[in-house]
């Protein structure tokens, strides 16, 4: 019965990973480069890290990377600003540039994604304080860059991943708030009761 389900599984994946190459083939050779980036950033990456925290996958040497950068968000923020923004200028012009930029982009956007919903048993979440000072971060350098790049090129070659990588952060934020408000509504009990009276001790 395992060995059916796992085929099934196997089976699936080998699926959408081919569905997902040939939709990303579509879009780089109609000029459409945007969209995939759009894709990776702000789909892709977000899914694989709720999958991720399905299977327990950070408990594996290979991933321990992602979990100890997510604790540091000005680390996070950092790598994100060169593998997603800087690797697509920095790599457009030589051959196979955007085939490399599409793998550092991939690194990138779950290295973004991570403060925010990375889950595993040996971190504690980062306080969402910090990912709130995380987000603006990341938005302002985000918003910026493009902008500049605007400027530089005379035109607006990446609009369409700014348009939706805007939108993608709109819903991201949107999430926080709730996630956030619904942290602040819970009662602590414990913390309640020693404000208003001493704790009973248990006995020995």
């Amino acid at each position: 019965m395992k060995r059916v389900s796992g085929q099934k599984g196997l089976m699936s994946a080998l699926l959408s990973l081919t569905i997902l190459l040939g939709v990303g083939y579509w879009l780089v050779h109609s000029g459409m480069e945007m969209i995939l980036r759009g894709i990776v950033s702000f789909f892709v990456a977000p899914l694989a890290i709720h999958l991720a925290n399905e299977k327990h996958i950070w408990f594996r040497k290979n991933f321990r990377w992602v979990v100890r950068t997510s604790q540091s968000p000005l680390r996070s923020a950092a790598l994100f600003f060169v593998f997603t923004l800087v690797s697509y200028d920095a790599l457009n012009q030589i051959p196979y540039g955007f085939l490399v930029h599409l793998m550092l982009l991939s690194i990138g956007s779950v290295i973004y994604w991570s403060p925010f919903m990375l889950r595993c048993p040996f971190c504690k979440p980062v306080p969402f304080m910090h990912q709130f000072s995380y987000f603006v971060i990341t938005s302002i350098v985000f918003f910026t860059y493009h902008q500049m790049t605007f400027y530089f090129y005379q035109a607006q070659p990446t609009f369409l991943y700014m348009i939706v990588g805007i939108a993608g952060m709109l819903l991201l934020l949107l999430s926080l708030i709730v996630r956030w408000a619904n942290s602040e509504a819970s009662v602590d009990r414990k913390t309640v009761e020693g404000f208003i009276q001493p704790i009973q001790q248990e006995k020995k």
